[in-house]
C-alpha cells in the first residue's frame, strides 16, 4: 500500500494529571590549592543557591500558588484541599497550608500591597466608589468592596486596589486613602465623599 494523503478524523481534548516531583538543589563547595586563611585554614568558596520562596520550607512557588487558587479562586477551604494534595503524594494537614500561605502573605503580599496604597495617596486625581458584598446567607450581614484606582489620563501606573471593610461609613475613605488626601476623587453622589468630612479634597462627581 502507498500513503496518498491524510486529514484529521477528530479531535478530542485530553488532560494530564498533575505530577508532584522534588528537586534537589545541590550546592557545591571548592577548596582553593593555592590559597590560605590568614589564620591558617583553607579557603573554601561555595556557589551561590537561588533564594527559597520559604526558608526552611519544602514547598515551592508552585505548590503554594495552587493552594492560593483552590482557595480563593475556586473557594476550596484548607481542610477540603486535603485529599488532592494527598492524592498526588504531597502529605499535608489543613494547618501547614494556611501557615504557608499567611507568610508568603506576610513576606511579599503585604509590602507590595502597602507600596501600592502609597502610590494611589500620592495620586493627584483618583476613583474611588463602594459596593455591598454579602459575606454569609444571613440578614444584616453586609460588607463592602471599596474600591480606589489611579487615572489613564493623569497617573504614571495605572493601579486598581479593592479594600474590604464592614461598613459604606464615610471615615472608611480616610482609612484607605489618609485623612489628610488633597487630591481630586471622582466619586458618585453617595453622602460619605463630604467636603465637611474632607476639606482638604475635591470630590468630582460621575456623570
Amino acid at each position: 500500500m502507498k500513503k496518498v494523503g491524510q486529514h484529521v478524523y477528530s479531535r478530542e481534548a485530553r488532560l494530564k494529571p498533575a505530577e508532584l516531583y522534588c528537586v534537589n538543589l545541590i550546592q557545591e563547595t571548592y577548596k582553593c590549592n593555592e590559597c590560605i586563611n590568614s589564620n591558617g585554614s583553607d579557603v573554601l568558596v561555595s556557589s551561590k543557591m537561588p533564594q527559597s520562596l520559604l526558608p526552611h520550607s519544602y514547598f515551592s512557588s508552585t505548590i503554594l500558588a495552587k493552594v492560593a487558587e483552590l482557595k480563593f479562586n475556586l473557594a476550596l477551604p484548607f481542610h477540603r484541599q486535603i485529599k488532592f494534595w494527598q492524592a498526588v503524594g504531597l502529605r499535608v494537614d489543613a494547618r501547614l497550608l494556611a501557615t504557608n500561605i499567611i507568610k508568603v502573605s506576610q513576606t511579599y503580599l503585604e509590602p507590595l500591597y502597602d507600596y501600592l496604597q502609597e502610590l494611589i495617596r500620592k495620586e493627584s486625581v483618583i476613583h474611588m466608589d463602594e459596593t455591598p458584598f454579602k459575606v454569609i446567607d444571613e440578614p444584616n450581614e453586609t460588607g463592602y468592596f471599596w474600591v480606589t484606582r489611579s487615572t489613564k489620563e493623569f497617573s504614571k501606573h495605572q493601579i486598581i486596589m479593592f479594600h474590604y471593610y464592614n461598613t459604606r461609613a464615610g471615615k472608611t475613605i480616610g482609612q484607605i486613602i489618609g485623612h489628610q488626601y488633597r487630591g481630586i476623587i471622582m466619586c458618585d453622589g453617595y453622602g460619605g465623599y463630604s467636603d465637611r468630612l474632607y476639606p482638604q479634597a475635591k470630590f468630582g462627581s460621575c456623570l
